[in-house]
């Protein structure tokens, strides 16, 4: 489990939970606990993600839509986080041959296949955007 944050990347972050303030027990966790955090790096309240987890999911989805339909895909559905805004964009589509979608204005944004896609999983400085859930391809 490799859980960052989209702004900066720190590994130093924390999920709200409900604590039993008597035991210091852990009683629940509250909706979307692990989806927002508070990062002691950049000292921010962000969006966060499971690197390892969604890289996983998006890798394990493209072999089964490649067994299952005998083709490529050739658009990922995500979710993002536009790192200079700090905002969390849901549903966006990525084209992922960027020949075949050279003049399509209406995808969020365009990648050289699966590999270049994975790199968007994690967080890069270089990166205009951090992919934090992998929905489907299509």
């Amino acid at each position: 489990m490799s859980v960052v944050c989209t702004k900066c990347g720190s590994l130093d972050v924390a999920c709200e939970a409900m604590v039993n303030p008597n035991t210091k027990r852990i009683a629940n966790y509250t909706d979307e606990s692990f989806d927002y955090a508070w990062c002691n790096s950049c000292r921010n309240g962000v969006v966060i993600t499971d690197v390892n987890s969604n890289k996983h999911r998006t890798s394990r989805a493209y072999r089964k839509y490649k067994s299952e339909n005998a083709a490529l895909p050739s658009i990922a559905v995500c979710n993002v986080v536009v790192k200079s805004r700090d905002s969390l964009h849901r549903g966006v589509e990525i084209g992922l041959n960027k020949q075949l979608f050279s003049n399509d204005s209406s995808l969020f944004s365009m990648v050289n296949g699966i590999n270049e896609l994975l790199t968007y999983c994690k967080f890069n400085q270089y990166h205009d955007f951090i992919i934090t859930d992998f929905l489907y391809f299509k």
